[in-house]
């Protein structure tokens, strides 16, 4: 029966292939180089996928979706026997990866929002979030964060952390959407929106719904039904997510088309990086969607008395006996911690 277990792992390894291929090839699909093409050039298709610089910054943004991807399902993913055990050191290795490198990120968004503000000038070497400097500094913050992990959570990774990440998802929508917002509001009048306007809104649209949305998140989390797993809250809320940018992606199409028929430049447009946030996002909620709903699906049957295998009745059973159906050992404690919250 470990053998089966095992084998449902694999079932995310496609997932993962198709997620990386589309990280991959959609920014090169999308990003015409003449923007008065609405459809890329296939020559400039290949051509940009050869570019070195941009097949390391695919790796880099396919690194940091999976690492947040994962830093969301791990609080709650079992471990052995018992999901509130000490976490190994390969699980806080995984979630400090995603707190070092979104810390990282976070800092580089000062240094190039404070540049385009005019409030100081970031050196070249700095210029570039992949470059070594950033690297290095993602590098020592994934240290510290996995050895703090390791060293102040004896009972499991918390469920904290799913939130945030959630709720920065859900902060980079409507992000976007603000974008969106500002640049048709641009389209339709005379005014335009300074660059340190633009730094302002972005502080504001991305640390307002984070800090907010960690509290409503965790709020919902705690007020569940009942007979409600962890799980099922998070499928849910993972699912509104992904729709939620699927609709902003298909809302800010047309602007976008708009906005590149009237100018030359229209990467530093408020609907491409709309574009950008709402794909980015949608892909990091798309993965824990995916990964929770059969999970949920066990836990819910634990959570009743069932085997979360093969949903045998084990109420009569010893909670540590395995499954006289299936043989399938149980899963630790099952039921909802949002007292831990």
């Amino acid at each position: 029966m470990p053998s089966r277990r095992r084998s449902k792992v694999w079932l995310l390894i496609p997932f993962w292939l198709v997620q990386a291929s589309a990280v991959y090839l959609l920014p090169a699909l999308f990003v015409e180089r003449d923007p008065t093409n609405i459809l890329t050039n296939p020559a400039d298709v290949v051509d940009t996928l050869a570019e070195p610089d941009y097949v390391l910054f695919a790796l880099a943004t396919l690194v940091g979706i999976t690492l947040c991807q994962a830093l969301i399902v791990l609080p709650v993913l079992p471990a052995k026997l018992d999901r509130h055990a000490r976490p190994s050191w390969a699980r806080c290795l995984i979630a400090g990866s995603a707190l070092g490198l979104i810390g990282a990120t976070l800092f580089y968004l000062v240094l190039a929002g404070g540049e385009a503000a005019r409030l100081w000038r970031v050196p070249d070497v700095l210029a570039n979030p992949i470059a070594p400097p950033f690297v290095s500094l993602a590098v020592t913050l994934s240290l510290i964060a996995s050895a703090i992990i390791r060293r102040a959570c004896a009972r499991g990774i918390p469920i904290m952390l799913s939130l945030t990440m959630l709720a920065l998802i859900a902060a980079m929508i409507l992000t976007g959407a603000a974008f969106a917002l500002a640049e048709l509001f641009e389209q339709l009048t005379t005014f335009e929106l300074p660059t340190a306007g633009w730094v302002t809104l972005t502080a504001l649209a991305v640390l307002v719904p984070w800090t907010l949305g960690t509290l409503l998140i965790r709020a919902y989390l705690r007020r569940g039904a009942p007979t409600q797993t962890e799980e099922w809250a998070l499928t849910r809320i993972a699912r509104w997510l992904f729709w939620g940018s699927a609709i902003e992606i298909v809302a800010a199409i047309p602007l976008d088309v708009m906005v590149r028929r009237r100018t030359s430049c229209y990467c530093s447009e408020g609907t491409f990086w709309t574009l950008v946030l709402a794909a980015t996002a949608g892909l990091a909620a798309l993965g824990p969607m995916v990964f929770f709903l059969p999970l949920a699906r066990r836990r819910q049957r634990a959570f009743q008395g069932l085997c979360p295998s093969c949903g045998y009745d084990r109420r009569s059973l010893a909670p540590d006996a395995p499954c006289p159906e299936c043989g399938q050992s149980p899963l630790g404690s099952v039921g909802p911690s949002r007292s831990a919250l």
